[in-house]
């Protein structure tokens, strides 16, 4: 292959368009939105934190294989709040919950969601912490 001559081809980019007036501060207002989109994104830590912190469980305990209610409920809404505020995939939340399966996952997310229609009290604790995570 030393014999071998590679060659690229690049379109010509064209320059960008001038803006009528260009300004400092509208130059910064899309970097305002960027950073601002990075300080609000919730992460899978700060949901099994807060909702540690609700229930009065320790995050890592989240992740334990315990199959105790005290530790079970809180979970699993943390899943379910997880879904539904962030783009984590099953797979992922069941790494991030002790290596959980996937479709372990996503029964835990539906017995929440069933359970949010008969029970008012739970379905008032999940808006309260939706809210404060958002």
């Amino acid at each position: 292959m030393a014999d071998t001559q590679l060659e690229f081809h690049c379109p010509e980019l064209e320059p960008p368009a001038p803006s009528s007036t260009p300004s400092l501060a509208n130059a910064r207002d899309p970097l305002k939105k960027v950073v601002q989109l990075q300080v609000d994104r919730v992460t899978i830590k700060m949901i099994q934190e807060r909702v540690g912190e609700h229930f009065g469980v320790f995050p890592p305990d989240l992740k334990l294989r315990s199959s105790s209610q005290a530790a079970v409920l809180p979970r699993q809404v943390a899943m379910y709040l997880v879904k539904q505020l962030t783009s984590a995939s099953f797979a992922k939340i069941g790494r991030e919950f002790g290596g959980r399966h996937p479709s372990t996952v996503l029964i835990s997310i539906q017995r929440i969601e069933d359970r949010r229609r008969i029970d008012m009290d739970l379905n008032l604790t999940i808006g309260k912490l939706f809210d404060s995570l958002r």
